[in-house]
């Protein structure tokens, strides 16, 4: 798999006539990928957790909350403030699954995560640019939400855009559902030496930031 077989298969979804035999095609079918393909793939890869996505990371602390809160503070109601990381594409939820929440920092110029944790890791989903490394429904996906957006400009037929839009979406539902089933009702037990020094491994109630949505997509281009 590799992104101009990605091109070449949302072409085909939409029955657009040419096809591509490299990323640098001077051709309409080459513009019109070339044009939506990082925004769709983006999305898909906020819509669900994606092996190939899937990272985790120990954050960098930036600021801790002072007696009269001032900008570039963790946002009032959280200790600390931390950066995110340089691959960060959408958060999932901390290893603790304690609550947090993103804001844009202009002092900082740079979108921060406040938390009460004092050392926290990180999962979220980072941006990955090889589809060879996805699965198969990540990859289908994202032809499909390609082909969306593609469709109305080469072939002026919305029915294929809605058809595509259907089909992305389905993919989406089914990842989503099965990420809900792996999630656990209840807190896990503490970590045995951990349980032993008084120290409760996990939140009380556990946090999970929202999936991303095809919404992102916007109106079909046409």
């Amino acid at each position: 798999m590799s992104v101009l077989e990605v091109w070449n298969r949302a072409l085909s979804a939409v029955n657009a006539r040419g096809r591509l035999t490299s990323l640098t095609d001077r051709t309409p079918e080459q513009e019109v990928c070339s044009e939506w393909y990082t925004l769709a793939r983006d999305i898909i890869q906020t819509a669900a957790w994606w092996p190939a996505c899937k990272s985790l990371a120990r954050l960098a602390e930036v600021s801790e909350a002072d007696e009269e809160w001032t900008e570039g503070d963790p946002e009032p109601g959280y200790q600390f403030a931390f950066a995110l990381p340089a691959d960060f594409l959408h958060p999932w939820h901390l290893t603790d699954y304690s609550r947090f929440s993103l804001s844009f920092s202009s002092t900082l110029s740079r979108v921060i995560i406040s938390t009460n944790t004092e050392n926290p890791i990180l999962v979220y989903a980072r941006r990955n640019e090889a589809p060879a490394q996805w699965t198969t429904g990540h990859y289908e996906a994202t032809v499909h939400a390609l082909a969306y957006k593609i469709a109305n400009p080469l072939t002026g037929r919305q029915s294929l855009a809605d058809r595509s839009f259907q089909q992305a979406k389905m993919i989406l539902d089914e990842e989503q559902a099965r990420a809900a089933n792996m999630i656990e009702p209840d807190p896990r037990p503490a970590v045995p030496w951990l349980a032993a020094r008084g120290v409760q491994s996990f939140a009380t109630s556990r946090y999970f930031y929202p999936f991303g949505s095809l919404a992102g997509l916007g109106a079909n281009a046409g």
